[in-house]
């Protein structure tokens, strides 16, 4: 006798339909089916149409199946109102919607500025509407925000809302607003619920190691590893809880089994980070510490040497930009300058970042973790609202430039993108700001218009463009030198240093 589980398993394989008249039956299927998303499609042929209801179980069924590329094919857009989102408009709830899951792929801050002033109503719109803002670092108005979409605080509104009320705690805390997260957390443990008991100890927990106190967090932590429910002990498993029980571990100086738990918790970030699902912030917040801390012993030092090139901003936070450069200028086949503008191929110097430069400038400054194709795509054409829809296409063909002009192999996998060691090595990226005077300028005191089209291999008319920048500027002044115009080097203190 099969059970559900067998005869639905049977039925997709044997490629009979599946009964899909009852929503609830899919519903409760979601979670448990191997391959829900044969039930999603069957439901889409039988009984889709284009009401508010439909189009938000549509977006939660793939959101929560993580099946984003069907789930923005669903949602049918081919282009964006015009002006503000208003979703009590077809078109603009499913452009809401739509924007929600490119930012889960990593597209946070075209996002965000899309969503700006959107017109919303729905709990669930205010729900995901601050996972927006959330996860790109802007907590305060994720947790506005989230706080209206629970409305009253009952264990009713917990059940609909966990990611919410979670948030709500976790935004409080890195803001280090840590009475108000205390009293969510009391809030939860009065709750009558399987989910928001199992948690409890690690909230309060992390509370007090970021208020400082890492014994009394430590305490907390301990009693979470002697969790007796299922859920208490799935949650000992997860990055967030092994990562933050480590940081309080190592503040105390305690290195018992830290080599090991290093490598487990960075093991469970980067899976996470390769699907394009993270609580980032955590993970930044963490990496960050341990790579700066006097702490380590060698041994941790290379638990985490495989990441010390990672740029977060392709991470979606705003605020950590602790690396400058990456690779080494004198080993490396490519040298690429963002602030100067301009990258070293193979011994010749060049001008005006094109493309392909840019691409893997980003690619590089990712690290051994890699970017989504969303996220790059967003980086390189960051006002085309449209394109986020072929990026494929125009990415496919971007790599394959970069590969017959600069010899350098990307590779994509789904919807990630990385180089392997081999190739990283080839590139070196330099993003400091304060590092922007023009290569061709670093050991003259004045030049002709010849030399500067010698140098970077350029035509008269691009020589003359970066003459007229680097005049506004104040980088160089025009003169006559034996009847001959030349542009001498202002040496003020920008320069010498």
């Amino acid at each position: 006798m099969f059970s559900i589980y067998g005869q639905l398993r049977y039925l997709i394989m044997s490629k009979k339909k599946v009964k899909t008249d009852s929503i609830e039956e899919i519903e409760s299927r979601i979670d448990t089916f191997e391959d829900p998303v044969n039930l999603i499609k069957q439901f889409i042929k039988d009984h889709y149409t284009d009401s508010f209801e439909d189009i938000e179980r549509l977006f939660n069924w793939h959101k929560r199946t993580k099946n984003i590329k069907q789930g923005l094919k669903v949602l049918d857009i081919h282009k964006f109102p015009s002006g503000e989102i208003d979703t009590s408009f077809s078109l603009g709830q499913r452009a809401f919607y739509a924007s929600v899951l490119l930012n889960m792929r990593g597209a946070g801050s075209f996002a965000v500025r899309l969503l700006e002033g959107a017109s919303i109503s729905r709990p669930s719109e205010f729900h995901y509407l601050g996972g927006v803002y959330f996860t790109n670092g802007y907590f305060e108005k994720g947790i506005e925000l989230y706080k209206k979409a629970l409305g009253d605080l009952s264990c009713e509104s917990y059940k609909k809302r966990r990611v919410c009320f979670h948030n709500i705690i976790l935004g409080h805390i890195y803001l280090g607003e840590h009475s108000k997260a205390c009293e969510y957390i009391e809030i939860l443990a009065g709750f009558d619920d399987e989910i928001a008991k199992s948690k409890i100890n690690f909230w309060r927990g992390l509370n007090e190691s970021m208020k400082g106190d890492f014994q009394k967090g430590l305490t907390y932590f301990e009693s979470q590893r002697q969790a007796k429910s299922t859920l208490g002990k799935k949650f000992l498993k997860t990055a967030m809880f092994t990562g933050f029980y480590l940081y309080t571990k190592l503040k105390l100086g305690i290195f018992d089994q830290s080599e090991n738990e290093m490598e487990e918790y960075l093991e469970l970030e980067f899976r996470q980070l390769e699907n394009g699902f993270s609580r980032v912030e955590s993970f930044i917040f963490i990496l960050d510490f341990l790579r700066k801390e006097y702490i380590f012993d060698k041994k941790l030092i290379s638990a985490v040497d495989c990441y010390p090139s990672t740029d977060f901003y392709n991470y979606h936070f705003r605020n950590l930009k602790s690396l400058m450069s990456i690779g080494n200028p004198d080993q490396c086949e490519i040298s690429i300058y963002l602030a100067k503008g301009e990258f070293i191929e193979r011994g010749v110097p060049s001008h005006f970042l094109p493309k392909e430069v840019e691409l893997l400038s980003y690619i590089r400054r990712a690290g051994v973790l890699g970017i989504s194709k969303v996220r790059l795509f967003e980086l390189l054409w960051s006002d085309d609202i449209c394109g986020h829809f072929l990026h494929g296409d125009r990415l496919r063909k971007l790599f394959k430039r970069v590969e017959s002009k600069l010899g350098i192999k990307i590779e994509a996998q789904g919807e990630w993108v990385k180089m392997c060691e081999k190739e990283q090595n080839k590139i070196f990226v330099s993003w400091d700001e304060s590092d922007s005077v023009p290569l061709f300028l670093n050991d003259l005191d004045s030049f002709e218009l010849s030399e500067l089209m010698s140098f970077y291999h350029i035509k008269k008319s691009s020589a003359y463009k970066l003459i007229s920048t680097w005049s506004e500027t104040g980088l160089i002044v025009k003169a006559l030198y034996q009847n001959k115009t030349i542009f001498r080097v202002v040496r003020d203190e920008r320069i010498s240093s």
